[in-house]
């Protein structure tokens, strides 16, 4: 509970905007279950996306990084999808 974990990787595959079948979408959500703030890196994905896709109550836990070392900053541990 509370704690930060870096999420490298939310689409599909690699070079692609396509989450339908991603498996970051139940890691997250079961992450987000535990009240944990998810900092994810995906070029390819926006905010918008992920948090219509993850249907969260609380938007505010999750934050979308440009950068794989701003997500990993401060992180608990590190998911790579």
């Amino acid at each position: 509970k509370g704690k930060k974990i870096a999420i490298l990787g939310f689409a599909y595959k690699a070079g692609s905007s396509d989450v339908r079948e991603s498996q970051a979408i139940a890691i997250c959500k079961s992450l987000l279950a535990e009240e944990c703030h998810l900092a994810v890196v995906d070029p390819q994905v926006s905010l918008e996306t992920m948090l219509t896709t993850l249907d969260t109550s609380n938007p505010l836990l999750v934050e979308r990084c440009e950068k794989p070392m701003d997500a990993l900053r401060g992180a608990s541990a590190c998911v790579l999808v």
